[in-house]
């Protein structure tokens, strides 16, 4: 009891923006921990689809042909090494789901905007109570976004959501390959975290929408102007950078859906990038960071801080997914047929 109830007072002290923050951080720290392990064990973890089929295609080699090779100082280790690999090996494969089961990703996130939505419009007791914690803890100090900030971001969610669920629909096709249900797991997390994130750092304005009144605040904090609209700046920057990611994902999606079996993709971002596509969903999230982000004037940000560990897990995880295409394409076609072109950021990786 003497250990246990630090802890539970710790919990109840962090505000639902501080779980999602440590949602995507703890998660980005566990890719890139994965992406840290020797090739073949991280390939086990991560590969998927075809590149799934490529690396479980090469069988390692058999017992026979290891001891014949096994100096009396290294064999133990090779062995280990193999036993290693072998459980990894049988671990992964449990679990396995469809590809085509990524859909649930945004079914989920469209789904949560939905309900958030319904939440706001009838007053729900779930939306009040996570507002009212988020709002009492105060985290960092900042202020909170507009109501109209709000609005326009939870807005865009439902576009990318409705849009990821037209292309699996009607312009990908169907697949046969399959995933890690723990990759599964970890996607269905994200969008349920960020489905939070986009209106969590705004509970100040909802609450005072949902009272239909403005409320005073404490001693030296300065009340929010929920009549202040949306700052023009960041407007006028994040959403030209959201619909030009947005509809150029787009594109590099309907090309991927063109493909002949394995082949590299060409034209178009595909020319200078090796997964545009990515490129892509990383500036979408960035644009709803810089979108959301609190326009107080003391504790103002460029960035919705929130949202911001959103976009460092989106650039870790698909950073990861990127450099194993990038060899995957050099061992099937040859390192020249990608050369010159940047993996996922142009002119950093």
């Amino acid at each position: 009891m003497l250990y246990t109830r630090p802890a539970v007072e710790f919990c109840l002290g962090v505000s639902p923006a501080g779980w999602c923050r440590s949602f995507f951080l703890l998660a980005s720290a566990a890719v890139l921990a994965v992406a840290a392990l020797p090739r073949e064990a991280r390939q086990l973890l991560v590969d998927y689809g075809a590149r799934q089929q490529h690396t479980t295609s090469s069988s390692p080699p058999s017992d026979d042909s290891n001891n014949n090779k096994h100096t009396k100082t290294g064999g133990r280790d090779d062995d280990g090494i193999m036993k290693v690999k072998a459980i990894l090996a049988t671990v992964t494969s449990w679990g396995q789901v469809p590809h085509s089961w990524f859909i649930a990703f945004y079914l989920v996130s469209l789904f949560c905007s939905v309900f958030w939505a319904g939440q706001y419009l009838y007053d729900g007791q779930i939306l009040r109570m996570l507002a009212s914690s988020n709002k009492a803890t105060r985290e960092g100090g900042g202020e909170s976004m507009t109501f109209s900030q709000v609005v326009l971001v939870w807005s865009l969610m439902v576009l990318q959501a409705t849009r990821r669920i037209y292309e699996h629909i009607w312009v990908m096709k169907p697949s046969k390959a399959k995933m890690w249900v723990v990759h599964w797991l970890l996607g269905l997390g994200f969008y349920l975290a960020v489905s939070v994130s986009v209106w969590v750092q705004g509970s100040e304005a909802i609450l005072q929408k949902l009272d239909g009144q403005r409320q005073q605040v404490d001693a030296g904090v300065p009340m929010l102007r929920t009549d202040a609209g949306v700052p023009m700046l960041r407007t006028a920057l994040a959403v030209p950078l959201f619909f030009w990611a947005w509809t150029n994902q787009h594109k590099c999606h309907r090309q991927l859906a063109g493909l002949k079996k394995y082949s590299i993709p060409k034209g178009g971002m595909f020319d200078s990038i090796v997964c545009p596509h990515y490129t892509c969903e990383c500036l979408i999230y960035l644009s709803l960071a810089i979108l959301a982000a609190p326009p107080g004037r003391n504790n103002g940000s460029f960035l919705n801080q929130t949202l911001l560990c959103a976009v460092i897990f989106v650039v870790v995880n698909l950073g990861v997914t990127a450099y194993e295409t990038r060899r995957w394409y050099e061992e099937k076609f040859g390192p020249a047929a990608i050369q010159g072109k940047w993996n996922m950021i142009p002119f950093l990786f």
